[in-house]
């Protein structure tokens, strides 16, 4: 099966707002072909994918250079939208432009992969194939690079010898294909590192309108970025293209990217991307060998005093804990672990002794005098040094757990959508009912309010007023979560307090960081883009981050202030800036 090179959508989008004559921007020398310079191979197929976007078909051209030998690695460059690429009479001329430059050592020896979206094949003669590119290219999740990854790069270009290396690796496009590759390499910058965009589609087909928030809330990635656009590109129902362009250049700049963003007076169409191909191909390599590496500094590292000034360490292999963990007064942490049991971890987060070798428990929090609460197989159990346990309540399986510095616990039951309170010296009580089967708990700093993690929905925190005798009144969802775009049931697995009452919550999706009055300031992903199953604070000064990965990995992070412990004597903090 032969697939049309321009998809039917994108054509239909060329056609919505003026388009500025070809001769506004004239083609130059570098997307001619030029005697002398040797001529790569571009070899066309079709692939067929399986399991990332099954039934989908679509045809695909590799790039060779002439240079190219085998021996020594090559680049790697994607484009969305393959055949507008590959072909040698459009506005982009990739093969002709990769012959120029690399003969002249511009740009590396680059093998380039050029691929159209998926199609899946009618049914039969008399019904419509369903077009996949909106789906592939608009959305904001990792699912296209995955399909890349796992797919794609290993059938069309397992024989050749590529870089692994992701500041080697390039990804670029138009429209939708161009707001791709910025989403490819934000999912996994471990993957491709250098991005071009022609009047990328960063609107609200399917969510990248929020990007510009995102960029600016997020721990800068090691990306660079070369966008182009034009003053009379779209402006239809999900926006702009132009304005979002701009904002997204402006975010980038903020956070300290390396980004370069060309306007021009064109409409939505590949003229003057095609005639600045060879500049953007010079810009996006400059540099190289060097690697691609993310900001040192920015307005947010300057600002925000969790955001990392340092790599993340990473104290215990894979598979190691289970994600439930609880600071202790002396500075230690304990960590329930998968194959059961807890273990201490000293202030420096290596791992100091077992406090029990068997049990699978789901949820921690530590006493004032050091004694480990723990849920386990439908009860709550108090552990002391020596590891000799006792059961203080019976009949749900919590959640999260929180010990206040009177040793009061608050314990959820998502099954009953109760919080419970167990008095130090009492019987446990409902503290309030009907609590949206609330999950994780964290405290307050002066310990009058306490922070539930909603699991239906995920996204929101509620935050209740403790009365007089430790019930919970006034109960609102007042943390906005963020919630990935494409992953609509990301939950909390745990909350931690900082000393001026502002949230760290661990998500599939990392580390949302919130202010006092309940705002999203930051998204901090842990090492290769993993989730965060739990996270606490630690250490002398408790100013040691501990993060552990959905994949058990543990990983420590020095801040720069101190988790608020809620076996500490309460303290009050400064009011938020509203």
């Amino acid at each position: 099966m032969r697939l049309a090179a321009p998809t039917a959508l994108a054509l239909i989008l060329l056609t919505l707002c003026p388009r500025v004559h070809a001769q506004t921007y004239p083609l130059g020398p570098d997307s001619m072909v030029q005697v002398g310079v040797p001529h790569g191979t571009v070899t066309h197929s079709t692939f067929t994918s399986k399991t990332v976007f099954p039934g989908t078909v679509r045809d695909c051209w590799v790039y060779v250079p002439a240079e190219y030998d085998g021996k020594t690695p090559a680049c790697l460059m994607v484009f969305q939208d393959g055949g507008w690429f590959a072909d040698t009479n459009s506005s982009f001329r990739v093969p002709v432009v990769c012959d120029n430059l690399i003969y002249h050592h511009q740009m590396p020896v680059t093998i380039v992969v050029m691929v159209n979206p998926g199609v899946v094949p009618a049914a039969n003669s008399h019904a419509l194939a369903r077009y996949n590119r909106s789906l592939e290219y608009d959305s904001m999740s990792g699912r296209y690079v995955r399909f890349l990854n796992e797919e794609l790069l290993p059938a069309l270009i397992g024989k050749y010898h590529i870089s692994s290396d992701p500041s080697d690796r390039a990804i670029g496009g138009i429209s939708s294909g161009g707001s791709c590759a910025f989403t490819a390499a934000w999912e996994r910058p471990d993957c491709f590192r250098r991005v071009l965009s022609f009047v990328g589609s960063f609107t609200d087909l399917r969510g990248a309108d929020r990007y510009p928030s995102l960029i600016r809330k997020s721990a800068p990635r090691p990306i660079r970025v070369f966008m182009q656009d034009a003053t009379h590109d779209l402006d239809i129902y999900p926006g702009s293209w132009y304005l979002n362009a701009q904002s997204i250049a402006d975010a980038l700049r903020y956070s300290g990217y390396a980004v370069k963003f060309v306007v021009g007076s064109g409409g939505h169409d590949g003229i003057q991307g095609g005639a600045i191909m060879p500049d953007a191909l010079r810009w996006l390599w400059r540099g190289y060998p060097d690697a691609v590496r993310a900001a040192a500094t920015s307005p947010q590292h300057d600002t925000d005093a969790l955001m990392p000034r340092r790599a993340w360490s990473r104290v215990s292999s894979a598979g190691f804990a289970a994600g439930a963990v609880a600071s202790a007064p002396d500075g230690s942490l304990y960590l329930a672990v998968r194959s059961g049991g807890i273990e201490r971890f000293n202030p420096q987060g290596k791992p100091a002794g077992w406090l029990v070798r068997a049990g699978n428990y789901t949820a921690l929090a530590c006493k004032a005098d050091g004694v480990v609460v723990g849920a386990l197989n439908r009860s709550i159990v108090e552990i002391d040094g020596n590891g000799n346990r006792r059961t203080v309540a019976r009949g749900f399986t919590a959640g999260g757990l929180v010990a206040n510095h009177a040793g009061d616990i608050y314990a959820s039951d998502p099954g009953h959508a109760t919080i419970w309170l167990i008095p130090e010296h009492g019987h446990a009580t409902a503290a309030v009912k009907g609590a949206n089967e609330a999950g994780a708990l964290a405290l307050s700093p002066d310990q009058t309010l306490l922070l539930a993690a909603s699991r239906s929905p995920g996204r929101y925190i509620w935050s209740y007023q403790i009365g007089q005798e430790g019930q919970l009144h006034f109960g609102q969802p007042y943390f906005d979560l963020f919630v990935r775009h494409d992953h609509p049931e990301d939950t909390v697995s745990a909350l931690t307090t900082l000393t001026d009452g502002e949230l760290v919550a661990t998500t599939p999706a990392g580390l949302d960081l919130f202010d006092q009055a309940g705002r999203t300031t930051g998204v901090v992903p842990l090492p290769a883009r993993k989730g965060a199953a739990g996270a606490a604070f630690c250490g002398g000064n408790g100013q040691t981050l501990v993060a552990v990965a959905a994949d058990g990995a543990v990983y420590i992070w020095p801040t720069q202030i101190a988790g608020a412990m809620p076996f500490a004597t309460p303290s009050e903090p400064a009011a938020p800036i509203l």
